[in-house]
């Protein structure tokens, strides 16, 4: 059996003063439990968290959630160019390529499943689709 720890960091983000405002979702700061208010005082500048992204990201990042990803990791990385060279996969793509087998794939899933509903956190999420994705590593293995 694969002995892994996931390991994950996220921040939070000040919004950029050019930030256009319109951007902002009440119902999603609701769903993530983030009130502009709370990351206008706690949060970081985001040139500061683009610096941290492009140094600790290459290669590859994995979200379940892609085309909402791009388009707020573009406004993050705008604020500190050039962009960085990372590609941003679907998971569930990077599952089925990853993985070969159906039952590895089985496992990845129902480990999502035995997790509960995702947290809507960075840091919890991806450690939430780590796990998960390990798992089926696992049983790719011991399959083997």
């Amino acid at each position: 059996m694969v002995q892994s720890k996931v390991n994950t960091a996220s921040r939070l983000i000040k919004p950029h003063p050019d930030w256009d405002a319109a951007g902002w979702s009440d119902v999603s700061a609701e769903i993530h439990g983030l009130s502009r208010a709370y990351l206008e005082a706690e949060g970081e500048d985001p040139k500061a968290v683009a610096q941290w992204f492009k140094a600790e990201n290459t290669g590859i990042a994995v979200t379940d959630n892609p085309e909402f990803e791009r388009r707020w990791l573009i406004r993050l990385l705008e604020t500190d160019m050039p962009f960085p060279k990372v590609q941003l996969l679907d998971f569930d793509s990077y599952v089925r390529m990853s993985l070969t087998e159906q039952a590895a794939i089985e496992c990845v899933y129902h480990a999502l499943e035995s997790a509960g509903p995702p947290p809507h956190r960075a840091g919890p999420d991806a450690a939430r689709l780590a796990k998960a994705w390990l798992r089926g590593f696992e049983c790719l293995q011991n399959s083997a």
